[in-house]
């Protein structure tokens, strides 16, 4: 998989961007809750990924692990 796009269900993606989004490395970073609200922040050097929702859900990681650095993820 290339792009965020081919994930399955990916209507966040379709709706905010107008052309394929490219998957590169990312630092699952910052998960704060203020004001009965979570905000959730994954950034690499280019861009940033964040939402604020009432509930957030982790399941098991669709990812690998790329190279020593456990860090960051593709």
């Amino acid at each position: 998989m290339k792009y965020w796009n081919d994930l399955d269900q990916n209507i966040l993606f379709e709706k905010i961007f107008s052309r394929h989004v490219e998957i590169g490395q990312i630092a699952l970073v910052k998960i704060t809750k203020e004001n009965n609200q979570f905000y959730f922040q994954a950034p690499n050097k280019n861009a940033l990924i964040e939402f604020k929702a009432k509930f957030i859900t982790l399941v098991d990681p669709n990812v690998y692990i790329s190279g020593p650095d456990d860090y960051f993820f593709r």
